[in-house]
């Protein structure tokens, strides 16, 4: 196992643990890949050895290894960016930092402190959501493949019950660490409601919408198949943040001012509503977009690799 770098402050061992953890999984992809040929020595022999026992096992721990490779890297790519981001959004909508000013300090105490920044809790928690989220979505696709079913429902329905709990336990967790200064309420059953609807339409958008875009974009315009996967894959989740933005914004704002009229609280969405959806889109792009690409990237060229080798060959 990679050593563990070392890091300081809150939360710093699960960090260390989580960014072991995906250098790990891109370790043992390459035990497996090297395993093919006999190069990669002598642990890659052990493995490929093991795999040799295990036969169609083997093939299909190497994949599900690789999508935990995968879906751990790609989180720590742009995990960063959304925390800074749900950072902004939480304390804006609070009033306790502007939103410019939060963003830049975010990245101010990236780039001059990259181990704290790393400590912080609200990169560890997006970094095991999405983690988890692309984990999800890479296992069953990998698992539907292997019973040749189709992933489409199982990885909407898997995805959400992974993002839209984990989402709503971390905007809990990061408002009241967050948001108006001495208010540890307990977040309200309407602000939950929100959030459910706003990630069951998000993870809609992210992981079911794409595939029927992309097939209509290649029918009704002959765009090509690689252009119209990636244009609907950026493009999908960004649009839904039209819908899901101002219910955010009002689940915010019901916990963060209990007491406001309806008209007080439609105010805050106005005046929310133009930097919030800005911030949001870019939070969801990257999220599901450059994530979900980056994701799908090194899942398929790992995918790709484990079926060129020879043992996997062999049990095909």
């Amino acid at each position: 196992m990679p050593p563990v770098p070392r890091l300081e402050g809150p939360g710093a061992t699960r960090t260390a643990v989580a960014v072991a953890a995906a250098a790990t999984g891109a370790t043992a992809a390459r035990g497996f890949l090297a395993a093919r040929d006999g190069s990669g020595g002598g642990v890659g022999v052990g493995v490929g050895n093991i795999l040799e026992r295990l036969g169609a096992r083997g093939v299909l721990a190497a994949r599900l290894v690789s999508d935990f490779a995968a879906a751990s890297m790609a989180s720590l790519m742009v995990s960063p960016f959304i925390s800074i981001v749900d950072r902004a959004i939480i304390q804006s909508a609070s009033g306790s930092m502007g939103m410019k000013a939060s963003v830049a300090q975010g990245f101010r105490v990236l780039a001059t402190k990259p181990a704290l920044f790393l400590a912080r809790p609200d990169f560890i928690c997006t970094f095991c959501l999405y983690g988890a989220t692309y984990l999800a979505a890479n296992t069953i696709s990998t698992m539907a493949d292997e019973y040749s079913r189709s992933d489409t429902m199982p990885k909407f329905l898997g995805t959400t019950a992974i993002n839209m709990p984990g989402s709503i336990a971390k905007d809990q967790a990061l408002t009241k660490i967050f948001g108006v200064v001495g208010s540890a309420a307990k977040v309200p059953a309407a602000s939950f409601a929100l959030f459910t609807v706003r990630d069951v339409a998000t993870m809609a958008a992210a992981f079911t919408l794409p595939t029927p875009m992309s097939a209509r974009m290649q029918e009704s315009f002959g765009v090509d198949s690689g252009m119209a996967d990636v244009t609907s894959q950026l493009v999908s989740p960004g649009l839904v943040q039209v819908f899901s933005t101002p219910v955010h914004i009002l689940g915010l704002d019901l916990y963060n001012h209990p007491r406001s009229s309806c008209r007080a609280r439609l105010r805050v969405v106005q005046d929310s509503f133009m930097p919030a959806i800005a911030m949001r889109v870019a939070r969801i792009g990257v999220a599901f977009g450059v994530g979900g690409l980056g994701n799908t990237s090194i899942r398929n060229m790992l995918h790709g690799a484990i079926a060129k080798s020879s043992w996997a060959k062999q049990h095909q």
